[in-house]
């Protein structure tokens, strides 16, 4: 049934126009909405699940958002679960909001979803602009009016804080959108949204339509005017200022930006902006912004949509100097390039990116935050090599350093000297190998020798030379580096029969696998490195051996989530607890989590059952160790294909999350 509503068009000379009271003078607040789980999940490829939803609303609630838009309950029983979920997480800390289309049935779905908030707010809405009237909609003018009417009046019977979009705002018609909005003012809305759905305007022209609205509204001065932008020609953090400064009291954004098309406004963008120009804005917001940081790896971790490195505030490079010029004026004095502190948002400290195009103060500052000290002629050569290795990669890392630094003190220590190798092999030939040596005298000999493999056949020609018989017990080539441009490092272990048979007398020893109770006090005291607890109770039984044994600071790398217990389910409670137990520990440090997933033939499968035990690491991760753990591990009972779809997700978490350092399957 269709309302009969009678309609004013408005003018300024009947409105009331009251100036925002401040107190003490302070700034205006501006309310932050982040609609990170609802516009923000609408990315391509960002979709999230309840569990993943869970933990970066936590987060949001670090932050200290004003309002979580939870989810769109009426679109799937997912999103509905979400809502219901985060309104009860959220408690007083936060309004939590739920979309809505103006239609009776999305709004019972959202009333219901919210039940359990304590400050609930039901958003709901319709086009405006005469795109959508016409093509999507196909309703007249006053027909608009009437349902966004009768969709506020039906939401307050449920909530009494009622939002309304105007959807598509920016592109309506100024006098019909006073209309709507004055309007759903008179029905109940207690926040009206002025979104430029599609990005369209230009900051000028969206700030007047703001002024426009708080000069020829009656009663707008009574509720939150709310801007919601999108980036579509990459101007939404100025599309958003721009209706603050006419006055907008709520800004809705997301973390990264993320969101529909080219993403929506960058929550973390706007909040510095207003922090740096608070004075001008006449705007603050009461966002906790050293949380900024671990939102943005958190929320790139969950969704796979990694953040471009010279992304406003988070991006990798926000805080980075790679020019000579600025690292110079940088290290002087910070602010001479930096207008925001890097601890503001979290990132701790500012980066000097080493270049090619960096200068000698550059290099010297980095060798002496890694320990080493060198002035003169010896920083002079250093630097020589230092830009060698510069031309031939695009940055220099701290591991380039330690290994030209390292690489020089064993060429002015080596007994010998490898000055070439070549080496030949292939089938049907035999391998072979030429190698040249120059020894402690200077004296050069190259010898050519034959094996079974080409390092074999590397090895018996060095015995020639050195004429020592040597086992070769390991080898191993690494990356010291990062990037496929990275600097190489062969690692060989070699010992005589005699060493091999002494090897562990008195050396630490490196454990692999499960670690068992009973193996506890015979195991730790040799311990440098325990890869695998198979219990958290033994956290414990290692702490207390340690502090026998006198033994500072052995590392436990993984504690074991699942075997028996994940047949039943998963004890996310018994994972935080073991998790939280060894924060207090004085001689364990946690370091990460390995998870064992259900066997094949459990009811859910692996698949779902990691997405669960992903979730949970990174909220631990984040809640408690300040994203500081780097290993991300699983092991696995299961078909294939179950192997590899787990894989593969560990694989783009751990690389996104901790730069692809550590994760095992």
């Amino acid at each position: 049934m269709m309302l009969s509503v009678n309609y004013v068009r408005v003018s300024g000379a009947n409105c009331r126009k009251k100036k925002r009271r401040k107190k003490d003078g302070m700034t205006r607040k501006i309310d932050i909405f982040d609609t990170t789980l609802r516009d923000g999940e609408q990315s391509p490829g960002a979709s999230m699940n309840t569990e993943e939803k869970l933990v970066i609303a936590r987060q949001l609630l670090r932050l200290n958002v004003d309002v979580i838009e939870a989810g769109f309950p009426i679109s799937s029983p997912g999103d509905f679960e979400s809502v219901r979920r985060i309104s009860e997480l959220a408690g007083d800390a936060a309004v939590v909001c739920a979309l809505t289309r103006a239609v009776d049935k999305d709004i019972d779905s959202a009333a219901d979803a919210l039940k359990f908030a304590k400050r609930p707010r039901i958003h709901t809405g319709i086009g405006v602009s005469p795109s959508h009237m016409r093509d999507k909609l196909r309703i007249t003018e006053d027909e608009c009016i009437e349902r966004a009417v009768h969709a506020v009046s039906y939401a307050k019977k449920y909530v009494e804080d009622v939002q309304f979009y105007a959807e598509d705002a920016g592109r309506s018609d100024f006098a019909f959108l006073a209309r709507v909005i004055e309007a759903v003012i008179k029905a109940g809305a207690t926040v009206v949204n002025i979104p430029d759905t599609t990005g369209y305007s230009l900051p000028e022209d969206f700030g007047a339509r703001i002024k426009y609205l708080m000069d020829n509204v009656a009663g707008i001065d009574d509720v939150t005017v709310s801007v919601h932008c999108h980036n579509d020609l990459g101007m939404a953090t100025a599309l958003s200022l721009a209706g603050v400064r006419n006055g907008a009291t709520q800004i809705e954004c997301t973390i990264n930006g993320l969101g529909e098309r080219a993403g929506n406004t960058a929550m973390e963008e706007v909040v510095m902006a207003m922090r740096m120009h608070g004075e001008e804005l006449d705007a603050h917001t009461d966002i906790n912004t050293r949380e900024f940081i671990k939102a943005s790896r958190l929320v790139s971790s969950i969704t796979g949509m990694n953040v471009q490195a010279n992304k406003a505030i988070v991006g990798a490079n926000a805080f980075a100097h790679s020019s000579g010029i600025h690292q110079d004026g940088v290290l002087k004095k910070r602010d001479t390039y930096e207008i925001i502190d890097p601890a503001e948002v979290g990132v701790g400290q500012s980066q000097i990116v080493l270049t090619a195009r960096s200068g000698h103060a550059a290099l010297k500052h980095r060798l002496e935050e890694l320990g080493y000290e060198y002035e003169g002629e010896e920083l002079d050569r250093l630097y020589t090599a230092f830009l060698d290795v510069a031309d031939k990669k695009k940055e220099v890392y701290d591991e380039d350093l330690e290994a030209l630094v390292n690489e020089r003190d064993r060429e002015e220590c080596a007994i010998y000297t490898l000055e070439g190798v070549q080496v030949s092999c292939g089938f049907p030939l035999k391998p072979t190998a030429t190698v040249t040596l120059r020894g402690p005298e200077g004296d050069v000999r190259t010898v050519c020798d034959w094996g079974a493999g080409p390092i074999d056949a590397v090895y018996k020609a060095i015995d020639q030379i050195v004429q020592v018989d040597n086992d070769l017990s390991e080898f191993a080539v690494n990356a010291v580096t990062r990037g496929i441009d990275a600097l190489g490092e062969n690692r060989v272990q070699e010992m005589t029969q005699k060493l091999a048979e002494n090897a562990y007398d008195g050396a630490p020893l490196h454990f692999i696998g499960h670690l068992q109770r009973n193996k506890v006090k015979q195991v730790v005291g040799k311990v440098a490195l325990i890869e695998s607890v198979g219990s958290y109770e033994l956290l414990e039984d290692i702490d207390r051996q340690a502090e026998k044994l006198g033994i500072v600071q052995p590392i436990l790398l993984e504690v074991n989530v699942g075997g028996e217990e994940a047949k039943s389910g998963f004890a996310v409670s018994e994972v935080r607890a073991a998790a939280e137990r060894a924060k207090s520990l004085s001689h364990v440090v946690l370091r990460g989590l390995m998870t064992i997933p259900p066997v094949a033939e459990s009811e859910h499968g692996s698949v779902p059952y990691f997405e669960k035990v992903h979730a949970l690491y990174v909220d631990i991760n984040a809640s408690l160790y300040d994203n500081k753990l780097d290993i991300l591990s699983m092991g696995m009972s299961g078909d294939y294909e179950d192997a590899v779809r787990c894989g593969a997700t560990m694989v783009r978490v751990g690389t996104a999350i901790f730069g692809a350092r550590h994760y095992t399957l």
